[in-house]
């Protein structure tokens, strides 16, 4: 890959035509490995990075929102699921106002912190909604 980035810029227009944001995270990714590997690699040229050719955009953050008029198709939708995970799953996204991919990228670590951060949010959204 490093010795041809014109293939590897190729790739990336073509995925930025479909998918700007997911071209730009492919990128960054494949930049981190090579990095990575010439780390460990000493016949690896930490310039001749694959990723030399590309220049990434900036990342659009998404500004859409659940407002409360569309509350009612959004619950048709969510008592329609059958599973109880995936249930769960898009309840919590909607109390902690999560993205989908932060809220599937959440783990128990060593010290449970950012499972305790999530129990928080959902505890302190459900006392928000019973205060109301």
């Amino acid at each position: 890959m490093s010795q041809n980035p014109r293939a590897v810029k190729a790739w990336h227009a073509k995925l930025s035509k479909a998918v700007p944001t997911t071209a730009d995270h492919c990128a960054r990714l494949i930049r981190a490995c090579y990095r990575e590997e010439a780390r460990l690699d000493r016949t690896l040229n930490p310039a001749a990075s694959p990723t030399s050719g590309i220049r990434l955009g900036k990342i659009k953050v998404s500004k859409a929102v659940l407002d409360f008029p569309d509350f009612g198709a959004w619950r048709k939708a969510w008592d329609k699921i059958e599973s109880p995970v995936h249930k769960g799953y898009h309840l919590a996204a909607l109390l902690t106002g999560c993205r989908p991919t932060e809220l599937a990228m959440i783990r128990e670590s060593n010290d449970g912190n950012a499972v305790r951060t999530l129990w928080r949010s959902l505890l302190g959204a459900i006392a928000f909604r019973w205060v109301q």
